[in-house]
């Protein structure tokens, strides 16, 4: 089994980890991934539900019959809350067309 670490503001600061990978070349990708969404300077970049789910569910260490269901129930959510913000675009945008009324 592999894992990777990582610091996020030098030496003295915390040390996440994240472990399970199968292989050094999974838990490779994996930090890659974590890093690039921590942006530059360490700050956290904007992550959906749906890829945080599957963030989880690669590193989460459980049967794949557990995975498949921790899957299926999780897309419940992201299902619901994608529709949500598909809704509030769609609203958005009707909203900059609509012509101004000229009172």
């Amino acid at each position: 089994m592999w894992a990777y670490r990582y610091r996020l503001e030098g030496r003295d600061s915390e040390r996440p980890q994240a472990g399970g990978f199968a292989a050094r070349a999974e838990a490779e990708k994996a930090l890659r991934k974590a890093l690039d969404r921590l942006g530059p300077g360490g700050g956290r970049a904007t992550i959906t539900l749906a890829e945080f789910v599957d963030e989880y569910l690669e590193m989460h260490q459980a049967a794949q019959v557990t995975i498949a269901k921790l899957r299926w129930l999780l897309s419940k959510a992201t299902a619901v809350l994608d529709r949500a913000q598909a809704i509030r675009a769609v609203g958005a945008l009707a909203a900059r067309r609509r012509p101004k009324s000229s009172d």
